[in-house]
């Protein structure tokens, strides 16, 4: 056998390590289509439809990712590449099972991407940047390079600078500490072992146990595959994104925003802050600062040709909100109540931040956005208020485009270029969006996607019941279900932390957490419409 060809079945080292501890594949909403589209959208470019495009991701894993994509944009083509074969045989499985015929995944080094793979409209690189080495982050920029069309978006995800400063100090202590052991799981529980050790045991210094705690937070919230490849893989390398944005532009690629939007506006800093960042005239270096005052530790940077360069307006226009789709990220205090002057209330959904109408028909506007289940057009909004409030549309519109841009830029409203369907009332033998169905019945995997293309943390009664939504079962017979593994000793069911001996007691407590599983579910968009 010769060199040659002994280098082509020699399993590279990142290969190894995804085929020996596979990385966990969810959906990421901030790396798809829909929302570059948007951020494009805002700044004044012309993006190609996303109903209708070609997606291409690189470091696709198990496909989690872009398969929620085949099925919601049936008539785009999507490609998943990845260099690990154990992950690309998952990632068929669940194409197998969806049934899709417009999703293709291939096992490829990104260095060695096969140019007929043709041209994209927008490239998913998440996950990857980071964690490989200089050699393969150069192929990343070329494939983006090459294979975007004209009006192509890439969005590629990062570490990012300052935020990862302290914590490669504590990566490098895990590392240091689980070299000693061979298997990933003793690695991965003895660096865990470690942190909370220093936890428990370390410097009474403030700001390092602040450090170490806010760490293991997050840890507990992951899953060991994430842990193992964030924290204790070789490669794992931090940019500042003004780094960043200079190598895009030695590729002839160009920065055109992050794929959150909220995180480019100056408004969402003190008076004082704004002044000082809004006496920058380059946009890298505001963002910068702003990474600075914000301790950034992750970034999903959208980038395109440098020949759209002069096509990028950020000098967003209030009335672009009236093309997006809307979608409220708050809900009204005082149960909604609007005062005598025309006033309300209105809580940020992570409860840290309210705001409050100064006139009854935004009032009245924000009330009727907020109580849509899915993204909705400001016109189709309108006509709703209009026939139940009686309120002119052109006042509407006068309302939306004075408030909507900014609500949309502090995150009250969130933007999208696109709407869904899904059920909330419960039928009689519920069905379940079929990629959260698979990845129930199929894989060790926490979390669970939904059709918002959301991964939602889970349980495993949770898992148990989704499972079992697969249009086939009633609420009884999940609930007889989870009665069986009760009797199995697979799980307990107590009141007051004691067993219940009443066994029809026992059943209808059962059957009244099914009921609860299942709406809450329905109404985080996991049911078919």
């Amino acid at each position: 056998m010769t060199a040659q060809s002994n280098q082509a079945i020699e399993k590279s080292i990142e290969e190894e390590s995804y085929d020996e501890l596979p990385y966990e594949s969810y959906a990421y909403s901030q790396t798809h289509p829909d929302r570059l589209h948007m951020v494009a959208t805002l700044f004044q470019m012309a993006p190609t439809p996303i109903n209708k495009c070609r997606i291409l991701e690189l470091g696709c894993a198990m496909g989690g990712n872009i398969a929620p994509l085949s099925l919601k944009y049936p008539d785009s083509y999507v490609l998943g590449v990845d260099i690990s074969g154990e992950q690309i045989q998952e990632a068929n499985n669940l194409k197998e099972y969806l049934g899709v015929k417009n999703l293709e995944f291939q096992q490829a080094d990104i260095s060695k991407l096969d140019k007929g793979i043709g041209k994209f409209d927008y490239i998913i690189c998440h996950g990857v940047f980071s964690w490989v080495p200089d050699a393969v982050r150069d192929s990343i920029f070329k494939v983006c390079r090459e294979h975007l069309t004209d009006n192509g978006l890439a969005v590629i995800s990062y570490n990012t600078l300052p935020g990862w400063g302290a914590v490669n100090t504590l990566r490098d202590m895990m590392l240091f500490h689980s070299k000693n052991f061979e298997s990933p799981s003793d690695q991965i529980r003895e660096a865990k072992a470690l942190l909370g050790f220093l936890k428990e045991n370390g410097t009474t210094q403030v700001a390092y146990k602040d450090i170490i705690e806010r760490e293991l937070e997050i840890l507990k919230h992951t899953n060991d595959s994430y842990i193992f490849h964030e924290h204790l893989e070789t490669e794992n390398h931090q940019f500042y994104v003004s780094d960043f944005a200079e190598m895009a532009k030695k590729h002839k690629l160009t920065y055109v925003g992050d794929s959150d939007v909220t995180t480019m506006y100056v408004g969402n800093f003190n008076k004082n802050v704004q002044e000082t960042l809004s006496a920058i005239p380059d946009l890298i270096r505001q963002e910068q600062y702003m990474d600075f005052l914000n301790n950034r530790r992750f970034r999903q940077s959208i980038i395109t040709k440098e020949e759209n360069e002069k096509n990028i307006n950020r000098a967003i226009k209030a009335d672009a909100v009236l093309d997006l789709y809307l979608f409220a990220n708050y809900k009204a205090e005082n149960n909604g109540e609007i005062s005598a002057d025309g006033k309300a209330v209105f809580a940020h959904t992570n409860q840290k931040h309210k705001i409050t109408t100064n006139d009854r028909i935004s009032s009245e506007l924000l009330l009727a956005l907020m109580q849509e289940t899915a993204p909705i057009k400001f016109s189709d909004l309108a006509q709703k208020i209009n026939k139940t409030k009686n309120i002119s549309i052109d006042d509407l519109k006068t309302a939306i485009i004075k408030n909507g841009l900014l609500l949309a830029l502090q995150d009250y409203i969130a933007l999208s270029s696109d709407s869904l369907s899904f059920k909330t009332k419960i039928s009689d033998k519920p069905q379940a969006y079929p990629v959260a169905l698979y990845q129930a019945q199929n894989t060790n995997c926490l979390k669970l996607t939904n059709k918002r293309m959301q991964a939602i943390n889970t349980d495993r009664v949770t898992k148990t019941v989704v499972a079992m939504l697969d249009g086939t079962h009633t609420i009884d017979d999940i609930a007889q279900k989870l009665l069986s593994m009760a009797e199995n000793k697979e799980i307990s069911i107590q009141i007051d932390g004691k067993d219940i001996a009443d066994k029809e007691k026992v059943f209808e407590l059962v059957k009244s957490q099914v009921q609860n599983i299942v709406q809450q579910f329905a109404n985080n968009a996991f049911l078919e419409a």
